[in-house]
Parts: structure tokens; C-alpha cells; sequence
């Protein structure tokens, strides 16, 4: 998995929109948390919940 840490810094020190991750995978979910970017993003568990 790759992810451009200048894009996850950014999200992490500003909030521009709203982002919505649908059906994280575990992968996806340990990085988000690792780096913060959980905390700037809308993570849903379904793609339904995430276009509620």
C-alpha cells in the first residue's frame, strides 16, 4: 500500500472538504491510524453508509 505523506500531512493539519473513506481494509485502517489521518477523515464501514 502506498501513501504520499505530504497528502496525509495536509489532511491532518487542515481540513479543506469532506472526505469520506467507504470499506476500509484493515491495511487501510491501521495507516490511517498510524498517521492521524482517521481523525480528518469520514470512515465508514459500507459504501451506503458513506453516501447516507
Amino acid at each position: 500500500m502506498f501513501a504520499e505523506s505530504t497528502f496525509l500531512n495536509l489532511l491532518r493539519m487542515r481540513r479543506l472538504t469532506d472526505l469520506r473513506v467507504a470499506a476500509p481494509t484493515p491495511a487501510l485502517n491501521r495507516l490511517l491510524d498510524i498517521t492521524g489521518a482517521d481523525q480528518a477523515l469520514a470512515l465508514h464501514a459500507t459504501v451506503a453508509n458513506a453516501s447516507a
